[in-house]
């Protein structure tokens, strides 16, 4: 890895050429394997695919043991997102304008990957606990992403539906592996951070 140059990989082109000798490197059928375990858990459940050349799509159910109020707190913390979620560097409110917030943020996809740097705009429908987020400058060709929350057992536990519609501009082997790596880490995350905030609550309420 050391034959790439900085500069070259500190350009966006050659960012996902790096990207591209990485995941090629790296992917193996370990990694998919160790991904579908996760689809096998009851509260969590992934989909990846590809949708024509370099874009992929994840779709995800998460039943989490907590209201949606709380989840929803939880997801439009965006000055905690790098507290909360594994992978983030930053997470800047550039402009807040009612529902809508225009976000900078920074993110590291895998441990050996450089960091990928991105502006998305935040819209939130809280009424309808849902959440839309759109790339509008920065790395990846394109992105967007929709959360949308529904109470399940009485208002108790959260039906967190997730969609993620992503193109990096370069079609790389094992791409949509670490994709789906990623944003299981994320989500399974997200839930515990909020499971264990709905505990310290009840906690506090004995």
């Amino acid at each position: 890895m050391r034959v790439v140059s900085k500069r070259l990989v500190q350009t966006g082109w050659g960012k996902w050429m790096f990207f591209g000798l990485v995941s090629l490197l790296f992917a193996s059928p370990g990694l998919v394997q160790a991904s579908s375990k996760v689809d096998g858990l009851q509260s969590l459940n992934v989909a990846a695919s590809s949708h024509g050349g370099s874009a992929r799509v994840v779709q995800a159910r998460v039943l989490i043991d907590a209201p949606p109020s709380l989840v929803w707190e939880t997801l439009t913390d965006y000055r905690n997102i790098k507290n909360t979620l594994p992978g983030y560097e930053k997470s800047t409110v550039l402009q807040s304008r009612g529902a809508t917030k225009l976000l900078d943020l920074a993110m590291r996809v895998a441990a050996f990957l450089p960091s990928y740097k991105y502006q998305v705009l935040a819209k939130e429908d809280e009424g309808n606990y849902h959440l839309q987020l759109s790339r509008v400058s920065g790395d990846f060709k394109s992105l967007s992403a929709s959360y949308k929350l529904s109470p399940q057992n009485n208002g108790s536990k959260t039906l967190l539906v997730y969609r993620l519609d992503i193109d990096p501009g370069f079609n790389a082997p094992g791409a949509q592996g670490l994709i789906k790596s990623s944003s299981e880490k994320t989500l399974r995350a997200l839930e515990n951070c909020v499971e264990q905030e709905a505990r310290k609550s009840l906690i506090g309420q004995r």
